[in-house]
């Protein structure tokens, strides 16, 4: 309730607690909460905590933004229809354990086990009359995801309020998660600004922090003195070499479930400008990342590429890492800078150079960066020194002496075929992962699905060849892609036609819309020789058998990394967008170039000799 709204705007207290109880003494199965604003657990007769308050409160945002009740008031199986709707089946695992499962869900059994289908029809009577005011289905009711929830307002047109609503939304998502363990925690703390209640108003600038992550606007303020950490004066200085969250300056953060980058911020001590990295309290992820980034300080973080790691110390309870700031990703690069126009070979050639030295450093000290891609290798400069590259986040590092088959590592768009299969894997699998980059570089697009490893696994089957019989058969995780038919005298794999995985459950169709089935024919003219050696040396790169990929010494030592060039071609300011530049686009070879011609080119698909067409 608001205590009062024209005095005090916005300030509220909660109230009447007849149905509070002790988590201590919740049973499994008791009913509480209204029926819109009830949490799944509750509904299936699940073990609950707390979690169900944050589900709650999560409704009562929703309300205030569309002046309407997000689930239905009058039906608990079609409250279970939208969440399985907007986030995905329920895990069987989980419902399993659930007392009330089979009222909202039938177990379906076939040749493959068994799985909980939801009920398409309610069959108690809250049903029976839907006609009754309280009848809704809720805002919710044709939201398909937390991404086209947003409503839109004449008002809400500047980036300021569109920054507000992509928070609110990114905060409701976490509060409104289906699976109460992920759900973010009520202990959450306010942003400095939020914590001033005069200068709140409808539209927040920013939202609460999980207190999964620091809030680090609010902690730039000594508590105990009351003044900004910029004002203590000589005798409150701690000792050379101490750091803490007080004595930086936060320019802007990003704020994930694991782990807080911070982009740009300044050490108060020495006005040095640094990244910096805060991974949450409670993981063994920090730890580990601290040990390797150890490891590399053997190296010279310069001459191999490798983005600069100055000290790391404790807040809270929480491992923040400082690092060098760098400039822009290539993601970053190609998507927002050039607007998805795919580099020049001249340019792809020098990034490739310096990201095989990082990975050959890495080699040497046994390490496998096992997370290569667009946005982990960073510009350290672009304007005063175009393409010089670093790589960068070693959350994901591996020993590779220490890696179990098995292990699951790298982007899904960017994973390499014996990660998926669950082999042993080594350093080739970062090799993989480069291969895939470059080809985003020359393409401006990822070559793999990005969603589901089985349409990973599809179109390298389909593209590249399916893997050996030897992967296959020595694969953990072959099973979950592969059929295995086998005879007296034969054995051989095939590949799963459907996805039954919540993976693919939210997009249309159970293939992906990949480009390079767009086009049955596709004419082109003769290959520069230039280009021919890039898609040879890329097609060594992405050999489907890691002990035929290339190692980052081979690569250093092919023909395209050789090649001579003018240093001028590498310049990125002349490969920026411009107005002139949009007649001339269609001329030059390097850009706008499908996946489909891309893959002929490399020789993963027939291609005519005589009229140089692609066949698909």
């Amino acid at each position: 309730m608001l205590v009062n709204h024209k005095q005090k705007p916005f300030r509220v207290k909660l109230i009447d607690f007849r149905t509070a109880i002790h988590t201590s003494k919740i049973r499994p199965g008791y009913i509480f909460q209204k029926v819109c604003y009830r949490a799944p657990e509750v509904i299936l007769g699940l073990p609950w905590n707390e979690a169900i308050d944050m589900w709650s409160l999560g409704c009562v945002l929703a309300f205030l933004y569309y002046n309407q009740d997000p689930f239905p008031s009058h039906c608990q199986l079609e409250i279970l229809k939208i969440i399985t709707q907007m986030q995905g089946q329920f895990e069987d695992e989980m419902l399993n354990d659930a007392i009330y499962m089979r009222n909202f869900f039938t177990k379906i059994t076939n040749s493959t086990g068994s799985s909980w289908m939801l009920k398409a029809e309610c069959e108690f009577p809250c049903c029976t009359n839907t006609d009754t005011p309280d009848s809704s289905m809720g805002a919710f009711e044709n939201c398909d995801s937390f991404n086209n929830i947003a409503r839109t307002f004449p008002e809400e047109d500047s980036p300021t309020a569109q920054e507000d609503t992509q928070a609110f939304f990114s905060l409701l998502k976490r509060m409104l998660n289906a699976d109460a363990a992920q759900r973010i925690t009520p202990t959450a703390r306010l942003t400095k600004k939020k914590c001033q209640h005069e200068e709140l108003s409808v539209k927040f600038k920013r939202f609460v922090t999980s207190s999964e992550v620091i809030s680090i606007n609010s902690v730039t303020s000594d508590p105990d003195k009351g003044c900004s950490t910029a004002d203590r004066g000589p005798a409150n200085k701690r000792p050379s070499g101490h750091t803490d969250l007080n004595d930086t300056v936060v320019a802007e953060e990003t704020v994930n479930k694991k782990k807080t980058f911070i982009p740009q911020c300044t050490r108060l001590d020495t006005k040095e400008k640094m990244a910096m990295k805060i991974v949450k309290k409670g993981t063994l992820a920090g730890k580990r990342e601290v040990r390797v980034l150890k490891k590399l300080r053997k190296l010279d973080y310069d001459k191999n590429n490798l983005v600069r790691f100055t000290e790391h110390f404790h807040h809270k309870g929480h491992i923040c890492l400082a690092f060098e700031m760098l400039d822009m990703s290539i993601k970053d690069l190609i998507e927002r800078k050039l607007r998805r126009k795919p580099l020049q070979l001249s340019q792809i050639r020098v990034i490739t150079q310096q990201m095989l030295v990082a990975l050959n450093a890495l080699k040497d000290i046994g390490l496998a960066h096992a997370d290569i891609k667009p946005n982990k290798i960073m510009l350290v400069n672009h304007q005063l020194n175009p393409l010089k590259v670093k790589l960068v986040d070693f959350g994901t590092t591996v020993a590779v002496s220490k890696v179990l088959p098995g292990t699951v590592v790298q982007a899904i768009g960017y994973r390499a075929p014996e990660v998926i299969l669950g082999l042993q894997v080594d350093e080739a699998i970062d090799i993989w992962g480069l291969g895939c980059v470059l080809a985003y570089m020359y393409l401006g697009q990822d070559l793999y699905p990005l969603h589901c490893e089985r349409e990973v696994m599809r179109v390298i089957t389909k593209v590249q060849g399916q893997p050996s019989a030897k992967m296959l058969n020595n694969g953990i995780h072959t099973i979950d892609h592969f059929n295995h038919s086998q005879g007296r005298r034969w054995s051989f794999w095939t590949l799963k036609k459907v996805c039954g995985l919540s993976c693919c459950k939210s997009v249309k169709g159970t293939k992906t819309n990949h480009p390079m089935g767009a086009l049955d024919r596709v004419t082109m003219a003769e290959i520069p020789k230039d280009t021919d050696v890039f898609l040879s040396f890329l097609k060594q790169m992405l050999h489907v058998e890691p002990e035929e990929r290339l190692t980052p010494i081979q690569a250093l030592e092919h023909a395209f990394i050789f090649t001579k060039h003018s240093p001028a071609d590498a310049n990125l300011s002349s490969h920026l967008p411009s107005r002139d530049d949009k007649a001339n686009e269609t001329n030059n070879h390097d850009k706008f170039v499908s996946v489909h011609i891309f893959l002929c080119l490399c020789g993963f698909l027939p291609k005519s000799k005589d009229m140089h067409v692609c066949h698909w």
